[in-house]
């Protein structure tokens, strides 16, 4: 599942070579189009005319349009030392928190906008790994506290 930026009364400036046009009912199939569609990077949808335009472009060139909506792909955080989770489609941060507890640790992702994650899945557990073992921080100086769960 990808996650948009949607933009009302936007719409993109095609390079006619690179987009894709298509007849759709709604914003959301248009959307739907640009998910199913590997290089698709934003969309634009005309109301009037029921008509999406598919762009490979992430950050293509736009102006302003009434009876348009434009729908850019997330790819990015726009927070700095966040990094983005495209299985997830959430910004993560790794933050120090040495010998805090687990409330206090989530005290302290709030006050920097976020919520302490929970690794509820093998993928987030291997991304995080992978986030540990590309910064600073190290994993000598990582712990986890796991609560297993049985149904």
């Amino acid at each position: 599942m990808d996650t948009f930026k949607i933009e009302t009364h936007k719409r993109i400036l095609s390079n006619i070579t690179s987009a894709i046009h298509a007849i759709v009912s709604s914003t959301l199939g248009c959307a739907v189009l640009c998910t199913n569609d590997p290089i698709c990077c934003s969309v634009s949808y005309e109301e009037n005319t029921k008509t999406c335009l598919l762009e490979n472009l992430c950050r293509p060139e736009k102006e302003d349009r009434t009876s348009f909506t434009t729908l850019s792909k997330i790819t990015e955080c726009e927070f700095e030392g966040y990094v983005y989770d495209t299985i997830s489609h959430a910004c993560l941060k790794l933050a120090m928190t040495t010998g805090s507890t687990w409330t206090s640790a989530r005290t302290i992702c709030q006050q920097d906008g976020g919520d302490l994650g929970s690794l509820t899945t093998q993928m987030k557990v291997d991304f995080v790994l992978y986030l540990i073992r590309n910064t600073d921080i190290g994993e000598d100086h990582v712990s986890f506290n796991v609560n297993e769960v049985s149904v």
